[in-house]
């Protein structure tokens, strides 16, 4: 009697156990079409981070620190993609810092600037030319970044 067992728990183990093809991967992407306002589409490119000044009831801080000059555009850019990450937002990759850096970037409905976790104003934008910045220009502190596209 437990041989009968023993092997209809092994017929029943084989037949429950047939091999099966893996399910079919479907060949669709996952990525979400963006529209780009008219100020992300003239932000998408790469562009040379030239300097950083910072500023103080709107004048330049005079001497070391006041203005910082960047001389290397494989190094110091910041580059803006029109490659969806999640909703609205865009890929841009950052080497303000020298290092490229994954960030989320898009142009709020009210014109400003949001890259990763800071809101900027622009300040000029053109086909070659871009200047942003944190703080207030005319009163307290700011920061302007300039670039010009490569």
């Amino acid at each position: 009697m437990k041989t009968i067992i023993f092997i209809a728990a092994i017929l029943i183990g084989l037949t429950s156990c047939k091999k099966s093809s893996p399910a079919p991967v479907s060949s669709t992407s996952n990525s979400t079409a963006v529209t780009l306002n008219s100020t992300e589409l003239s932000l998408v490119g790469n562009w040379s981070y030239d300097k950083q000044e910072l500023l103080s009831n709107g004048t330049v801080i005079p001497g070391a620190g006041g203005t910082v000059y960047f001389n290397d555009s494989t190094v110091y850019h910041i580059e803006f993609t029109s490659t969806a990450t999640t909703g609205t937002y865009k890929k841009c990759i950052n080497g303000t810092s020298g290092t490229d850096i994954n960030n989320d970037w898009e142009v709020t409905s009210s014109g400003k600037l949001f890259i990763q976790i800071t809101t900027y104003t622009i300040e000029t934008l053109t086909s070659t030319h871009l200047t942003y910045y944190t703080g207030s220009l005319t009163t307290g502190s700011a920061i302007r970044y300039s670039f010009h596209k490569l």
